[in-house]
């Protein structure tokens, strides 16, 4: 049987979404607030779909990551965290973007855009775990009959 790869495809979506934003936000002309909220509202859709994906992945992985690998499941945790912080700051930075005096908002956006490409960097490195050590340690336990090639097929569903 294959392995299944609970992440692959989710992931690179990710990254593609991610590398889209930053071009784009990068490449905006945002010298009047309409585009400026447009902007801010695609930075914060994006930290809101990566922390559903984030909840997911607490409900449906890290436990049985800390049932059968719990420093995986450590780490893991930690780096969810420490993404929190910079998905608030990019949000913080994305919530006033919009309110920015016009004369401003070249500066904001420039602020948005490094904000966002630290969430990137981060993002990646916390991706690059999750597939190079959760994974691996989820197939090390996928034995039939074991609970987690159950929970795989229902998070696949």
């Amino acid at each position: 049987m294959p392995k299944i790869d609970l992440s692959r495809d989710i992931h690179m979506g990710q990254r593609a979404r991610l590398f889209a934003l930053a071009v784009e936000l990068g490449a905006a002309d945002i010298s009047h607030p309409g585009p400026a909220a447009d902007q801010a509202e695609r930075c914060l859709a994006m930290t809101q779909e990566l922390r559903e994906h984030a909840d997911h992945e607490d409900t449906f992985i890290h436990q049985l990551l800390r049932e059968r690998a719990p420093q995986a499941a450590d780490a893991l945790e930690a780096e969810h965290v420490r993404l929190d912080a910079a998905f608030v700051a990019l949000d913080d930075l994305a919530r006033a973007l919009p309110a920015r005096p016009v004369d401003s908002l070249a500066d904001a956006q420039h602020a948005l855009y490094l904000a966002l490409n630290e969430v990137i960097s981060a993002y990646l490195a916390h991706l690059h775990a999750e597939e190079t050590v959760a994974m691996p340690a989820l197939w090390e336990y996928a034995r039939p009959g074991c609970r987690v090639r159950h929970v795989v097929h229902f998070v696949q569903i």
